[in-house]
């Protein structure tokens, strides 16, 4: 029964149209007279135990005509009935109190215990539809219809159907919760035994050996359904943890068709269906192996550079990939707007020039040219609308970096023919504009970000910067790469210079002073391609050993990932160089090294990818021709980098927004999905330690270093009111007595002492000081706000009523310790360590008794605890080492061991728990197996703040890595057959017994 819902008085409610009022006279007689077949009565049901009879069953004995809304009588009855049986006819379809009675019972919370009985009419749509409106669709809690079905499967009592007798079987097989077939054989063998008493002792052997061989073996494939259930789950599992998402879904989709439903289940469904719902369904085909595609300026259109076919280059005996066309695709309806003919057999450069219609390629002549046989550079400019190339100019326009300024009029060329320096050339009409070092061997040259210069790399190893508008010497830059340069850009903000040795060294300069802040050998089998964030802060370095990033801000190598590569890889950086896709199909999250997903939709190798210029889609191509396309970002929501620590951060769920503390007294707001800018304004000049929003999301409390309150409307970013404690820091503040009071906890530092005091928040004066005996430690709020504890490190706690701010209890233990302080609900508990008996203990502050305990191995200590309402608690050591316990008289287990340690643990909704490591890493665990199902992401290093959104659906973290990062935490709540026909449909891999298998490239699904 429902909680919250009166005592079942009743089996069974008949609702029927008064036209039916002989149907309801029928089947309430048929039901209150048949008898509970025997060997069902006292079985286990769902309310209960079978009786010998179902009855009472109430019949509403007239049709309500003239009231406005149901009787109390008929509420009652309705509250007090087990099931809901309706008559269907399209006279009750049209009934407007049969309506209501369903609708009322639906929205008790009992939607599947409601049963139909066809006697008249059709169940499609038409005038003869005999199914009410509040039948097929669904009904909230408050009464409200539904626009979505429900699948209706009814007992039909028509001559043609099932008829009288089987459709009143069917009805009372739902409501034992027996199958109809069952009960009908039942019903059969108690007529049996009732007609061949003479011979019952046989008939009762033959049925003993029946039924127990068909035990037997029921029970033999349940048994072999769950252990197939529980191997395709861990599968599933273990995919999803090494970042197999499109694995891992086929997996989990199937134990969930097979009727396995948890919340760890849900979760990592929707963790894994993330990519596979991203994937957009519309598939590119190019006819051949694609190499680097590129999106358009406006993200419309697609550029495919397609390679000869492998086949035709085997039987020419050349294995060189070479360039046969290019075409332009339409994103949006996959169709071919235009092809590229005539390009050069090795592009090594494609750019979209500023007016979205123009190409710029620049490459070679033969197939297989390096930096040592170069042969016949050329560059030209193709128009993408009809294909045909406008201009062709002598030289290679370089590797990387920018050859065209701003402008798009100007391309400037390295490497030509005559090796006689660098040209600058109107593409249009081939003119030149001026020469660049003509005694130089000039390999690289590129424009910088504004136009008004272009930087060079020559074969010696020199680099120089020129004007832009006439070809003046600028600056020579100190130092020189010893094999050569063979590339040379800027960053994207035009602040710093790069350049790239044949050998692999690299070189980061300042672009305004020309002084030199970074050498490194990146890549001594030399480097294939550059990439930069948005911001410019990180650079990705591809080369033939792997995929670096390099923070050129503080020249530190914030990822390494070593791996053979060939002279067409390439990668792409997202989320402000926090986020890496490799043209192998993986997502990294370049914090702690964490591959968020794998992208596996082929059975082909991946051959390239492209970024839409605003970040919101991807493109993946693969070497039997196809192009797939996802939209970004997959899995988390937002991420907001800071030059600098945040210390503290608070998530408004109320607007969807997060409010943090960066360095200096700054504060600052940014909007959750990332699609607006972040706003900062100034909390003083001490550093802000701690946030608070009140209940409504409309107020921020603000505690800084120097002991200084503010309250500000959040709205307006204006300040309510401030206050000086007096003390050296305030590092904890929380809104109490609904949003009227903010209190604050604040140290000495002379001392060591901490003060409690409460503050009107309209005005921030002082309202009262909060007497504690000791250091307070700790400070926490009831999810209902109604009471908060305040505790000190030894353990002793005060319980506060949160309106009055009168104690409630105080409990001071004996040779304890505190280890975390919290609510089970709204029920306060302590965790304590206890010395020397090395155990922790929880214990309920209401009473001041152990609850339970939760042992310790010799030369560890408690660190962590949470505990939950049901009595199952969660411990967490210093050693990393972390428990769960299922109740009092359960044994504690061993989850896992973090090596580096756990800096939080953060209770997530039905029997899930988050894991916080000083390792950065967020990781989710199912209670209940006591095993993780997920690694959600990760900072660089140690995670400072977090919140929780109310409803369990994200995760807000900071750390000293300067980044905010919002965690999208799904829950699947699509059924199964939905589930698995997305998967069907676009993972390209097939379940076959327990194990996976891949479909071919070109009979991969595309169905949706």
């Amino acid at each position: 029964m429902s909680p919250g819902l009166a005592p079942c008085r009743y089996w069974a409610f008949i609702s029927y149209s008064h036209a039916d009022e002989a149907w309801a006279k029928c089947l309430h007689r048929s039901i209150e007279a048949w008898r509970v077949p025997r060997r069902l009565v006292g079985r286990p049901h769902r309310d209960g135990s079978i009786p010998h009879r179902l009855l009472p069953v109430f019949r509403d004995r007239e049709e309500l005509s003239t009231s406005a809304e149901l009787g109390a009588v008929l509420n009652q009855a309705l509250r007090e009935s087990r099931y809901l049986i309706v008559i269907c006819s399209p006279r009750a379809a049209n009934s407007r109190w049969l309506q209501e009675e369903i609708r009322y019972f639906k929205s008790l919370g009992r939607e599947d215990r409601v049963l139909a009985l066809i006697v008249d009419g059709e169940p499609g749509p038409g005038p003869a539809q005999c199914f009410p409106a509040a039948l097929r669709f669904k009904v909230d809690g408050q009464g409200n219809l539904l626009e979505a079905p429900v699948e209706l499967i009814a007992a039909d009592a028509r001559a043609h159907a099932d008829g009288r007798r089987d459709a009143l079987l069917k009805l009372l097989a739902g409501m034992l919760g027996l199958g109809f077939d069952d009960l009908r054989q039942r019903e059969r063998r108690r007529r049996l035994w009732q007609g061949l008493r003479n011979v019952a002792a046989l008939a009762a052997l033959m049925i003993a050996v029946v039924g127990a061989w068909g035990a037997f073996e029921r029970y033999r494939r349940e048994q072999a359904l769950a252990a197939h259930i529980e191997k395709v789950y861990e599968s599933g599992r273990k995919e999803l943890l090494a970042g197999h998402d499109m694995r891992a879904a086929v997996y989990l989709a199937e134990a969930y068709r097979l009727g396995l439903d948890t919340p760890a289940l849900r979760l990592m469904l929707g963790r894994a269906m993330a990519p596979l719902d991203a994937q957009l369904p519309l598939r590119i085909d190019t006819g051949g192996p694609v190499r680097r595609p590129l999106f358009s300026p406006d993200g419309t259109r697609l550029v495919a550079p397609v390679d000869v076919p492998l086949n035709t280059l085997a039987e020419a005996g050349d294995y060189v990939p070479q360039v046969d066309r290019a075409g332009i695709w339409d994103v949006a309806s996959g169709e071919r707007l235009a092809e590229l003919q005539g390009l050069p057999k090795d592009p090594r450069l494609l750019r979209w020039l500023p007016d979205g219609r123009h190409l710029l390629v620049s490459g070679f002549d033969r197939g297989d040219s390096t930096y040592w046989t170069r042969a016949d550079p050329n560059t030209g400019v193709w128009d993408s609308l009809t294909g045909q190339r406008l201009a062709r100019l002598a030289g290679h326009a370089g590797l990387i970096g920018t050859p065209l300024d701003p402008e798009g009029r100007r391309v400037v060329l390295a490497d030509l023919p005559q090796r006689n320096g660098a040209e600058v050339r109107h593409w249009r009409d081939a003119r030149l504009a001026f020469r660049i070092a003509p005694d130089t061997h000039i390999r690289a040259a590129s424009f910088s970000p504004d136009g008004q210069s272009i930087v060079t790399g020559d074969a010696q190893g020199r680099v120089r910067l020129w004007d832009a508008r006439d070809g003046r010497t600028l600056r020579a830059l100190p130092g020189r790469l010893p094999k050569g340069v063979t590339a040379a850009t800027f960053c994207p903000r035009g602040t710093r210079l790069i350049a790239i040795g044949a050998d692999g060294d690299l070189r980061v300069w300042n672009a305004a002073s020309g002084h030199q802040e970074l050498a490194f050998a990146a890549d001594a089998l030399g480097i294939i391609d550059l990439r930069f964030s948005d911001d410019g802060q990180r650079m990705l370095v591809i080369g033939r050993n792997g995929y670096k990033v390099w923070d050129l801000q503080r020249g530190l190598q914030h990822f390494d990932l070593p791996g053979a590569l060939f002279g067409l890889a390439t990668a792409e950086l997202f989320d402000a160089g926090h986020s890496l896709i490799t043209d192998q199909g993986d997502w990294w999250q370049v914090a702690g090294r964490h591959r968020q997903t794998v992208f596996e939709h082929s059975n082909a190798r991946l051959s390239g990818l492209a970024r839409s210029s605003d970040g919101s889609r991807l493109a993946i191509a693969d070497w039997s021709g196809r192009i797939r396309q996802w939209k970004l970002p997959i899995h988390q929501l937002a991420e907001h980098a800071y030059a600098g620590r945040i210390i503290a951060a608070e998530w408004i769920a109320q607007s969807r927004q997060a409010v943090y503390a960066g360095d200096g007294g700054k504060l600052h707001l940014t909007a959750a999905d990332g699609a607006h800018p972040v706003t900062v304004w100034h909390n003083g000049e001490a550093q802000v330690v701690s946030l608070a929003v009140d209940g409504d999301g409309r107020r921020l409390a603000a505690g800084d270093r120097a002991g200084q309150l503010r309250i500000w409307n959040l709205a307006q970013q204006q300040a309510v009111c401030e206050a000086a404690s007096g003390a050296d820091n305030l590092f904890r503040v929380a809104f109490v007595d609904a949003g009227r009071a903010v209190l604050s906890v604040a140290e000495h530092s002379a001392d060591g002492l901490t003060e409690t005091r409460v503050w009107n928040a309209a005005d921030c004066s002082l309202r009262t000081t909060l007497v504690h005996a000791c250091p307070v430690y700790e400070l926490v709020l009831a999810p209902d706000r109604d009471s908060f504890m305040t505790a000190c490190a030894d353990g002793q706690t005060w319980l506060w009523d949160a309106h009055s701010l009168q104690q409630r209890l105080h409990h001071a233990p004996q040779t304890a310790a505190l280890v975390r302080l919290g609510y089970a609900g709204n029920l306060p508990w302590l965790a304590i360590a206890r010395q020397p008996q090395a155990d922790a203990a929880w214990v309920d502050l209401r009473s001041g008794e152990v609850v339970d305990r939760m042992p310790v191995p010799p030369g560890d200590a408690a660190w962590e605890a949470v505990v939950r309402a049901n009595g199952t608690w969660a411990l967490a050591t210093e050693a990393g080492r972390f428990y769960f316990k299922d109740g009092p008289q359960a044994e504690a287990r061993l989850a896992g061991t973090l090596d580096d340690g756990v800096v939080g643990l953060v209770p997530l909704r039905e029997q899930m728990l988050i894991t916080l490591g000083y390792d950065g890493r967020v990781r989710v665990w199912d209670q209940a197996r006591k095993q993780p199902i997920a690694l959600i992401g990760a900072h660089e290093n140690l995670i400072w703040d977090w919140a929780l959104d109310p409803a369990g659906s994200a995760l807000l973290t900071s750390g000293f890595d300067g980044a905010l990062r919002l965690w999208n935490l799904p829950y699947e709540r699509r059924d199964a057959d939905a589930i698995r026909a997305r998967v069907a449909c676009r993972s390209g891999w097939s379940l076959h017994g327990d194990a996976l298998q891949r479909a071919a490239a070109d009979t991969a699904p595309a169905c949706d």
